[in-house]
């Protein structure tokens, strides 16, 4: 049960994270606080859950320190 729990408080936690804009679903990246368009252009794929909480460019840059 308190599995269960934990995985609603991870959705929670993404959706306050998704915005609906006039361009469509936008999300902030936790990494440099930008809102960018929810999208696979931006956030690299992630498996069952949909798309990666950090952008493109926090990702690329992280690996890169």
């Amino acid at each position: 049960m308190s599995n269960l729990r934990s995985i609603g408080d991870v959705a929670r936690r993404h959706l306050d994270r998704l915005i609906l804009s006039a361009m469509g679903p936008v999300k902030e990246c936790p990494g440099c606080f930008e809102f960018l368009p929810h999208d696979a252009e931006f956030f690299h794929q992630s498996g069952k859950r949909g798309l990666d909480s950090c952008c493109k460019a926090c990702r690329y840059e992280r690996r890169a320190a």
